[in-house]
């Protein structure tokens, strides 16, 4: 059973062909490709619902809950779990093997933020391609989306669920993949990781 996790946060699976998925599956597994709070394309209040909750409990909730749904319902090895993403998909899947460290047999993460807090003040900073050159700063734009950038508060929550901060006890096989010329996710955070 694995969970592919998708990127965003403000993102979705929109049920369409994918590539990943289809190969998966057809070399058996099972997969989950959820839709949790702050995905898009399920009206405004779901977009908002994590509140800006990007931590050890909010969106890590639905993933793990919906993972327990299907293996309460006979759908799935709980001994055989994995998670992958890209992005805040890879994020996500950091976080799921760092506060469930012996629940998952393998993840994959690919250009994943390792303290989401972190990475938001260095997009916010530096720009880059997560910003469109003619839209609202990241401040306005997470704001928005009900995320308190700027809150002391969600900041000092978001370092401390941060996977960053709990690197120690990963005990799960983990692949990290990152690119050199990212101007989302530096490189350099995912080394400070590992």
């Amino acid at each position: 059973l694995i969970a592919m996790l998708h990127g965003g946060p403000y993102n979705r699976s929109n049920g369409e062909y994918d590539v990943a998925a289809q190969l998966l599956a057809n070399r058996g597994y099972i997969v989950f490709d959820p839709n949790f709070r702050a995905s898009t394309g399920y009206g405004v209040r779901y977009l908002t619902a994590a509140k800006g909750n990007f931590g050890q409990h909010g969106v890590l909730d639905d993933i793990l809950g919906g993972l327990d749904h299907l293996i309460a319902n006979g759908i799935g090895d709980p001994q055989q779990q994995a998670v992958f993403g890209h992005s805040f998909g890879g994020y996500a899947s950091l976080l799921a093997v760092t506060h469930q460290p012996d629940r998952f047999a393998f993840a994959l993460a690919s250009a994943a933020p390792v303290d989401f807090a972190w990475t938001m003040a260095e997009i916010a900073i530096e720009g880059g391609s997560a910003l469109s050159a003619d839209g609202p700063p990241i401040e306005v734009l997470l704001r928005g989306h009900g995320v308190p950038h700027g809150d002391p508060v969600w900041q000092e929550r978001m370092h401390r669920d941060a996977p960053l901060a709990h690197a120690a006890s990963l005990r799960t096989p983990l692949y990290l993949w990152a690119g050199a010329s990212d101007d989302r996710v530096a490189v350099e955070s995912l080394v400070r990781y590992v």
